[in-house]
């Protein structure tokens, strides 16, 4: 009874534990000497909220979402794709959810990059996101995604929303990317969510680099979701070329060196709340 009773405080005490260590630990990425730590550390610190300026597009973004969720449409009645014969509610539910789109945008905004990268539109979510975090700032998001199906409704989505900022390149990744890094970088903040196996992602992550502006941000996601990206992330967080690695439970952070100095990134887990 008595260890029942001690239960709630327990919790209660664990749950203050994690909110200070996730302060100490943000409070130690705000120091680093490097051009976006700050912006790092202010942008996760960020409560996932509605910002009082954006609430309206956002409350359009999650009643879209909350439509295709219950659309049981084959995406093979749109167009001829990758993985067409997939039904829009299970693309959908493949999005990043609404508190992981947030601290998206959250990180945007603090980070106010130029251009950004995504790799992998899927139907559009979390790049309508990203848009509307770098259309404060006038940058622009430049999202490529295999599907052909997905990308349709992807547009639909941007378009709709007025987000004339977000640009979609529709292909596979290992055909379409090197000219789509040619043609528009260089980018300031790359978000890595497709193909999430060891080998394409390290790939990816190497045609990405010599793209990057100086102390650019790369932003990985699922990175638990496969034995293959567990790896995957291991060798990136200890990949020299980074400043700094956050392990940030299923999302990985690396900011790209300004210097060519040899130590390896620092590293950081961040046990959210």
């Amino acid at each position: 009874m008595i260890r029942k009773a001690l239960r709630p405080a327990k919790r209660l005490l664990g749950q203050l534990y994690r909110q200070h260590a996730a302060r100490q630990t943000l409070k130690g990425i705000g120091r680093l000497d490097h051009p976006s730590a700050a912006a790092i550390a202010t942008g996760l610190a960020t409560r996932p909220h509605y910002p009082r300026a954006d609430k309206g597009v956002i409350e359009e973004i999650e009643a879209q979402r909350r439509h295709w969720l219950a659309d049981n449409r084959s995406l093979s009645n749109l167009a001829t794709g990758f993985n067409s014969r997939d039904l829009i509610s299970k693309a959908c539910n493949a999005s990043k959810p609404p508190p992981q789109c947030l601290q998206l945008l959250h990180l945007a905004r603090a980070l106010k990059p130029r251009a950004t990268l995504e790799l992998g539109t899927n139907l559009g979510i979390s790049s309508a996101y990203l848009g509307l975090a770098s259309r404060a700032h006038n940058g622009r998001v430049v999202t490529v995604e295999g599907s052909e199906a997905r990308a349709t409704l992807a547009a639909g989505l941007h378009e709709a929303l007025g987000l004339e900022n977000v640009q979609r390149v529709t292909g596979k990744f290992q055909v379409i990317l090197p000219k789509t890094l040619e043609q528009h970088g260089p980018f300031d903040l790359a978000f890595i969510d497709g193909h999430h196996q060891l080998e394409p992602t390290l790939t990816y992550t190497d045609q990405i680099i010599p793209h990057l502006s100086k102390g650019a941000v790369i932003v990985y996601d699922d990175i638990d979701w496969s034995e293959g990206m567990i790896q995957a992330w291991e060798h990136i967080s200890n990949d020299r070329r980074f400043a700094f690695a956050i392990t940030c439970k299923e999302l990985g952070m690396v900011a790209l060196k300004q210097d060519t100095g040899d130590e390896p990134p620092e590293s950081f887990t961040l046990h959210t709340r």
